[in-house]
């Protein structure tokens, strides 16, 4: 268990505490506090990867570990965020799909005994994009429903070009 791991793990840790935080916040300070926990997340996942590359601790678990507190927190986020404003259910299953086809796309490359190969920089660029818009939506839950509206779009775009360009490195990787 080497200092990436454990900060995958706290990412992990935070999850219950952010959703507990934003689902009883009750005013404006509670919701920044809800922020400030997703935003110390996104610090710690950008630490790890950090840690693990430049003094080589990237594990077998830490492959694991971190896109799993990456996905938990990504869902927790639109989950939550569904059950506060109901009319964001469509960011939430366009999510689950994106994540369910990578999977697919994941299981069929290791099926044909072939490596799987880290994150790119789309999917990199999509994280980032995601993490902005809900900080925003979060930390200013009196934003204007055409505000939320366009921030969603601009999440959903990015969502949509990860999606595309790992579909296809799949098939590339396929067809090799």
């Amino acid at each position: 268990m080497n200092v990436p791991n454990c900060l995958s793990v706290f990412r992990i840790i935070l999850i219950p505490a952010f959703a507990w935080t934003y689902l009883t916040a009750q005013d404006q300070n509670m919701y920044v506090i809800s922020a400030l926990i997703l935003i110390l997340s996104g610090i710690t996942d950008v630490l790890d990867g950090i840690i693990a590359r430049k003094y080589h601790q990237i594990t077998d678990l830490g492959k694991i570990l971190d896109p799993l507190a990456d996905k938990l927190t990504q869902a927790t986020v639109c989950l939550i965020l569904w059950v506060r404003i109901p009319q964001l259910w469509p960011m939430f299953v366009l999510f689950i799909l994106k994540e369910i086809l990578i999977m697919i796309g994941s299981f069929r490359i290791l099926k044909k005994d072939k490596r799987l190969e880290g994150s790119k920089w789309f999917g990199k660029l999509y994280t980032v994009v995601f993490y902005i818009a809900m900080i925003l939506i979060i930390m200013l839950p009196d934003l204007s429903v055409n505000i939320i509206f366009v921030l969603l779009l601009v999440v959903a775009a990015f969502m949509l070009l990860s999606l595309f360009m790992y579909i296809s490195v799949f098939n590339k990787k396929m067809k090799k």
